[in-house]
């Protein structure tokens, strides 16, 4: 048998680019994870993974809220 699993910037670029509101605890910890302190460097981080995906403003709206606390 043959496991294999996203890391943990792939994962977040997937979850911040599907910009899902139940995805927000997940974007969080993954934020935290990955010591990222501003919603820039977690666009940095999906452009440079998904460079040809445009960033939805629903997933602009969540990092707002995410770091805005």
């Amino acid at each position: 048998m043959r496991v294999s699993a996203a890391s943990p910037e792939h994962l977040l670029a997937m979850k911040v680019l599907a910009a899902r509101r139940r995805d927000s605890p997940d974007i969080r910890a993954l934020v935290e994870r990955l010591a990222l302190d501003t919603a820039e460097q977690v666009l940095a981080l999906c452009a440079e993974i998904f460079p040809d995906e445009p960033i939805p403003d629903r997933a602009r709206a969540i990092l707002e809220d995410l770091f805005s606390g």
